[in-house]
């Protein structure tokens, strides 16, 4: 009996709070690194990020916009130059480096992709760490974690040739670790210890074995029922 009932309470508290936890340990700091630390451009990186309408002006909305499937036609005829679009990035923060990827692997609006991760990455993590609308966003980065091997491990782990690189393996690794921590929380939701479970909305775990609870007292009553017509 005691062992049943640590076993329930580390299922529906125990195991979701750390689940939790280590998704912000590990998201959170990627996240800020991401959108507030600053780092150098190639030449060609540069040039690139400012085809995207990336420069140190900020991001180019309008270029943005005309990137996007559909607006070509209305794209400019010549690229705007560097004196009204701001001059290449040779620093810029560490986002921009998930916009080439983005713009590599010819994702719509690929200036916009690294602010999306990094917003993603922020505030993906403090809502899972609250337990606020866990599933959602579960979901969400658990999307963002397969997006991420499947665009940067993936193409490396193929041209890599055998002993593999341990920087490659290390990152496919944690992507995937972190799709099954999320994909965990997307199916089980955020346990009974999250703002989810005391709105009703989350706690899968804990109502289901409440539920489990209420089936087995209802089993015991009513066989001890049927020893009471018995005895009858």
């Amino acid at each position: 009996m005691i062992r049943m009932g640590f076993a329930q309470t580390a299922a529906t508290r125990v195991m979701p709070l750390l689940t939790r936890l280590l998704i912000v340990a590990v998201l959170l700091p990627l996240g800020w690194r991401l959108a507030f630390s600053t780092v150098s451009f190639p030449p060609a990186d540069a040039a690139r990020l400012q085809e995207l309408g990336i420069t140190t002006a900020g991001v180019d909305f309008s270029r943005v916009r005309a990137t996007l499937p559909g607006n070509s036609a209305d794209a400019p005829a010549s690229p705007t130059p560097a004196t009204a679009a701001g001059a290449p990035l040779r620093e810029g923060r560490a986002l921009y480096r998930v916009s080439l990827t983005a713009a590599q692997s010819g994702l719509p609006a690929p200036a916009l992709a690294g602010w999306e991760t990094a917003l993603l990455l922020l505030g993906g993590s403090v809502f899972v760490g609250v337990g606020v609308f866990t599933r959602l966003f579960a979901a969400l980065l658990a999307l963002l974690s397969a997006t991420a091997f499947w665009l940067d491990c993936l193409p490396a782990l193929r041209g890599s040739d055998w002993p593999l690189d341990g920087t490659v393996l290390v990152h496919a690794g944690a992507h995937l670790a972190l799709f099954i921590l999320c994909a965990n929380l997307l199916l089980l939701g955020a346990g009974a210890l999250s703002v989810d479970a005391l709105l009703g909305g989350g706690g899968g775990g804990a109502r289901s074995a409440k539920g489990a609870g209420n089936r087995g007292g209802g089993g015991r009553k009513a066989g001890g029922d049927g020893r009471a017509a018995d005895k009858e």
